[in-house]
This record gives C-alpha cells, structure tokens and sequence, in this order.
C-alpha cells in the first residue's frame, strides 16, 4: 500500500503575471506474484485513485484547468539479480491513469506510459555490462496547454539541457557500456542514447531524433 501527496506554486509571466498552484494525491494497492526466490521478483498489479487539481490567483488569469480524478492501472514484470557492484536480468512495466469529465473531474483524459531495461553481463571481467533500456508516454485528450513530459537531463538524453524539448508524448532508447577500472565499485560508462518529445502523441514519427 503507498500514497503520495503534492503541491507547488509557481509563477506564470504569460499572457498575465500569477501564481499557479498544483495540488496533488495518489493511494495505490499494489501485489506481487512471485514465482521464486525474492518477493520483490515477478508479476507486480496494482489499481488506484489519482487526484490532481490546478488553480490559479490573481486578475485577468486564463480559466483554470481544474479538478480531475483518475483511475490509475499498473503492471510490471521484474527478474533481476543484484550483484552487489551491478545487475543481471530484465525487468518491464506499463502503466495507465484515466479521468473522465463529469466523475469528479473536468476534463477527459488518459495517459500511458511504459518502460523496458534489460541488464546483460558480458565477457570475462566480472560486473561488465551491456545494458538496454525503454522508457516512453503519451498523454491523450487533456486540456490544451498542459506539458507532460520533459527530455534531457541527468536522467534521460543526458548530453542536453534538463527537458530541453517537453511535450505531451516522448521516448528515449538508450544502450550503455559499463566496465570495472581498477575496483568493481569504480566503473566507467558509455552511453548511446537517442529520442525526443512531441506535442501530442499523434505526432510520433522518427523523422528526427
């Protein structure tokens, strides 16, 4: 069982000066199915309530997006071996939140978003790695002028700005080369990664990357 809670308040310059105000409040049930070994491995579902609520202060503001209640949906699949100074194995997941207007909301919309990371152990040198990894999301129907994801950064695209391209759909593949120097707990990377952000889902292409 987890909750989550959140607010912020930031400054909006355009097309007026005001504060926006984010409230926010999740409580999800999750239970793991595992076949073998530790609880943490296998087949992990869980379902519950999202609620998220925007408002605004001060005169002239644009309307509000206001309140939505969703219903949040995960699924994920873990099988990986922990080796003290790195991992093996493969672990994958979806999820999927969704208000509909009218049920405690006032707006449509749905949101997916996935992930796949595969850790492979190469060669003689112990804890020398080729690793693969997913992650990707669409955002569907909301309200104009909502951003929901962000590349770049220290996590994702990590030779460019923090979310130097946002949108409501992204993806980024990544393949990296992970090697000991000298100590197991000291190791160098390389990393290839590549992918990009869109203003709606609809306009995914490979046309740049």
């Amino acid at each position: 069982i987890s909750f989550a809670t959140g607010h912020s308040i930031s400054p909006v310059d355009t097309p007026v000066s005001y504060d926006e105000t984010f409230d926010s409040f999740s409580f999800v049930v999750t239970r793991t199915f595992s076949e073998k070994g530790p609880a943490s491995q296998g087949w992990t579902f869980g379902a519950g309530p999202f609620w998220q609520n925007e408002k605004r202060d001060g005169p002239g503001v644009p309307p509000a997006y206001g309140e939505a209640t969703a219903l949040y949906l995960t699924g994920s699949y873990r099988d990986i071996r922990f080796r003290v100074y790195s991992e093996e194995g493969v672990a994958y997941g979806l999820n999927w939140q969704g208000a509909r207007k009218g049920l405690v909301s006032d707006y449509n919309y749905s949101a997916l978003n996935g992930y796949f990371s595969r850790y492979l152990a190469v060669g003689e040198t112990p804890h020398q790695n080729v690793n693969f990894l997913v992650d990707f999301g669409g955002y569907f129907d909301g309200p104009d002028g909502i951003t929901t994801y962000g590349v770049g950064g220290s996590s994702n695209l990590r030779a460019y700005d923090a979310n130097f391209i946002e949108g409501n759909a992204y993806y980024v593949l990544a393949t990296e080369y992970v090697r000991p120097i000298g100590w197991p707990w000291l190791r160098a990377a390389a990393i290839l990664e590549a992918g990009n952000a869109f203003a709606r889902p609809q306009d995914i292409s490979g046309s740049r990357i």
